[in-house]
């Protein structure tokens, strides 16, 4: 698959986002494992991965929030600390507090204050993100799709280069959800670069200009939807297998090229191939090997393998 990190050779020198060979260790735990990236300025990103894979590690790490163990980072060809102080850089995490018993309008004016900004810049970031109906009301009587819109404006208020999304809309309910992005892409359209993490397989597809999985602190796949896609139209092969993993690596070893994805859950192995009739023959002939089938393999299946 050709994937952005191929490509990185031959783009413009300027990225909003440069990662090279970074690792971050907790102890014996590999958070992030020599991880290298290259984002162009403009380009809407999503980072998708299961709890754990080392999404929000990486973000902490590009926000200057943890230090690497190896390896460095540039935001926008200068250091972490330098786009952070320059306000070219911001972020709606997690971990983001509001102050409850404080209005809309103040929360974001004491940010405002910070980065010596007025009254103007913050009535003009919440006219953007549809706030200014609800500007005197108390954040603590916000439903959590309205607060996230808070910190979607105190991100958004100093103007940054870069903003960064963690799990923007966890918590949502489907109306909310789609609201929020509604917004998001208001803001991206003037070509503001984006990165947001995501456990929602379809606000990658839907939003997205490039899909990055990680999983166990390593990026496994890059690209495109179409990319992906081109990915799904293998073939799923599941049969009730009797030995490891890397046993039905090796039986199956002629067709390594073939095959996109392997994975065992129990005793069910599931083999993501072109090959399909060829595959199924030959785990077949396997003794205690049973129960086989083939199905067509969809955008959840290739991110269900990519991260077994």
């Amino acid at each position: 698959m050709s994937t952005y990190a191929d490509q990185g050779a031959n783009a413009s020198a300027t990225h909003a986002l440069e990662v090279k060979q970074v690792t971050k260790y907790f102890g014996n735990v590999h958070a992030v494992d020599g991880v290298s990236l290259e984002i162009p300025t403009g380009q809407v990103v999503a980072l998708l991965g299961e709890n754990g894979a080392g999404k929000t590690t990486l973000l902490d790490m590009v926000l200057g929030l943890n230090q690497p163990t190896s390896g460095t980072i540039k935001v926008l060809g200068t250091g972490v600390k330098d786009a952070a102080k320059n306000a070219k850089i911001s972020a709606v995490l997690q971990t983001s507090a509001l102050l409850g018993d404080v209005d809309v309008q103040s929360n974001i004016e004491m940010i405002a204050a910070l980065n010596h900004l007025g009254r103007r810049e913050v009535m003009q970031v919440m006219d953007r993100v549809n706030l200014t109906e609800l500007r005197k009301r108390k954040v603590v009587k916000l439903s959590g799709g309205e607060r996230q819109r808070v910190k979607l404006a105190i991100a958004l208020v100093a103007a940054p280069q870069l903003l960064i999304l963690d799990e923007p809309t966890t918590g949502m309910d489907p109306l909310s959800r789609k609201d929020f992005w509604d917004t998001m892409r208001a803001q991206t359209s003037t070509g503001r670069t984006l990165i947001f993490a995501t456990h929602f397989l379809q606000e990658a597809a839907d939003f997205a200009d490039r899909i990055i999985i990680m999983n166990h602190g390593k990026i496994v796949a890059d690209g495109s939807l179409a990319d992906l896609q081109a990915m799904a139209s293998d073939n799923v092969v599941t049969i009730t297998w009797p030995g490891t993993l890397e046993q039905a690596k090796q039986a199956l070893s002629s067709y390594s090229e073939a095959i996109s994805a392997l994975e065992l859950t129990g005793a069910v192995l599931n083999v993501h191939t072109k090959a399909s009739d060829s595959v199924a023959r030959t785990l077949l002939d396997q003794r205690g090997a049973k129960d086989l089938r083939i199905s067509a393999s969809t955008l959840d299946d290739v991110f269900t393998a990519l991260i077994a």
